[in-house]
C-alpha cells in the first residue's frame, strides 16, 4: 500500500454547493445555477495547496481509502475536566464531500475513486495536567491506494 499522510490547519469548512436561482428581465425563474461559497472554496484552497506537496507524477486511477481525522473548535461552556464527543455540526459527510472534491484532480482522478473511508470528529483539545486545553483546529488527511491493483487492471 502507498499512503500519504498531511494536516492541514484550520478550521474544516462543511458545506454542499448551493443552489440560486436564475430569472430573465421580467422575474420569471428560467433555470437554476449551482455555486460553491468563498469561504468553502478558501478551505478547499489550503487543503488543495497542502496536497500538492506531494503531487504524484500521473493522477492515481485505481480505488482509494481516504482516511480523515476533523479537529473542530471546542465551544466555551464545554467541561474542561471530562471528554465529550463532538455530535454537534457540521456533519461528517459534508466534510468529506469538501476534501474529497479538494483532492480530486490532485492526487486522485476522481472522488468516485474513493471506495473506503474512515471519518473522525473531534473537539481540537488536548490532555494537559488534568484538565483539556484548546489546540489548533485541523484536518488529519491519509490517502491509501495500492499500486499492484494497477497493474491488475485491463488496459
Amino acid at each position: 500500500m502507498k499512503e500519504i499522510k498531511f494536516t492541514v490547519f484550520g478550521e474544516a469548512k462543511s458545506a454542499r454547493d448551493r443552489t440560486a436561482l436564475v430569472k430573465d428581465k421580467t422575474g420569471t425563474v428560467v433555470g437554476f445555477r449551482r455555486y460553491m461559497p468563498a469561504h468553502i472554496k478558501k478551505w478547499q484552497d489550503r487543503i488543495r495547496q497542502e496536497a500538492l506537496n506531494f503531487i504524484q507524477p500521473t493522477l492515481w486511477e485505481g480505488p482509494v481509502e481516504l482516511s480523515l481525522i476533523f479537529y473542530l473548535p471546542a465551544p466555551a461552556h464545554l467541561p474542561k475536566s471530562k471528554f465529550r464527543a463532538h455530535l454537534t455540526k457540521p456533519d461528517f459527510k459534508n466534510l468529506l464531500y469538501i476534501v474529497e472534491d479538494a483532492l480530486s484532480g490532485v492526487l486522485f482522478k476522481d472522488d468516485r475513486q474513493v471506495g473506503k473511508g474512515i471519518i473522525e470528529k473531534h473537539y481540537a483539545r488536548e490532555l494537559i495536567d488534568g484538565k483539556y486545553q484548546p489546540t489548533h483546529p485541523r484536518v488529519e488527511i491519509c490517502v491509501q491506494w495500492d499500486e499492484k491493483e494497477e497493474a491488475l487492471r485491463p488496459k
